[in-house]
């Protein structure tokens, strides 16, 4: 047994010596341009945690996208997709509809008052199309103002 390991070392150092060799890695420059601080990773921009997501900023907001019950994490890409794009109070909100008592992921935009939805709405305009959803810049370009939801 242990010839048969000694003869395997040594095949494998031998075929070493006459193989090519991959080109080496120079190791002279690091990978990353500089000193890395230690800490927590940073999150995206417009990340929150799950806590934070759902926080009730006002009892005003732009109602901006619905999802079924079952797509809460898509509802949550969306309100972040706003954030990431000047929309610090959009957040996503759990709302039941009157009619058929169905459970909704509603992406909401909060405005602290009535006298702030012509601000908040400058900043939603701002807002890119986005492919994913094709259907927020439509449902943003169609707001009035006026047309708050009351929570």
């Amino acid at each position: 047994m242990a010839a048969v390991a000694l003869l395997c070392l040594g095949l494998g150092f031998s075929l070493g010596r006459f193989l090519p060799r991959a080109a080496a890695a120079d190791l002279s420059r690091p990978e990353v341009p500089g000193p890395r601080r230690p800490g927590p990773i940073e999150a995206p921009k417009g990340a929150l945690s799950a806590e934070k997501e759902t926080e009730e900023l006002s009892t005003l907001a732009f109602a901006l996208l619905r999802f079924p019950a079952s797509q809460r994490d898509e509802a949550g890409r969306a309100a972040e997709y706003l954030r990431a794009h000047g929309v610090e109070s959009a957040r996503i909100r759990l709302l039941v509809t009157e009619k058929t008592k169905r459970e909704l992921w509603v992406v909401l935009a909060y405005t602290p008052s009535r006298e702030a939805a012509e601000s908040v709405l400058a900043e939603l305009r701002k807002v890119p199309a986005s492919s994913i959803w094709p259907e927020l810049k439509r449902t943003i370009d169609e707001l009035p103002p006026t047309k708050l939801l009351p929570l």
